[in-house]
């Protein structure tokens, strides 16, 4: 399967993968600018995990805030990109 956007091939084709795909490579102007608070709130209740010394928490937080970074540094990127080439 290739995205319909891009021509990328995605591999098995499945609802979830093409989804995945679509978030990070073609997202809405609504879901970059949700990257950002949800990153200050996925970091606010790591923290907050932490003062409780609840580690399991923490852990998957970080994951979550690992991510949602990830998720932005694309974002990011892919702006810089678009500016470099106008």
């Amino acid at each position: 399967m290739t995205c319909p956007e891009c021509d990328v091939l995605l591999g098995e084709p499945t609802p979830e993968r093409l989804e995945f795909h679509r978030l990070w490579m073609h997202p809405t102007s609504v879901e970059v600018a949700e990257v950002w608070p949800a990153i200050a709130g996925t970091a606010a209740r790591a923290e907050f995990a932490v003062l409780d010394s609840d580690m399991l928490r923490t852990r998957v937080l970080l994951d979550e805030l690992h991510q949602l970074l990830l998720r932005a540094m694309t974002y990011v990127d892919a702006q810089l990109t678009e500016e470099v080439t106008l």
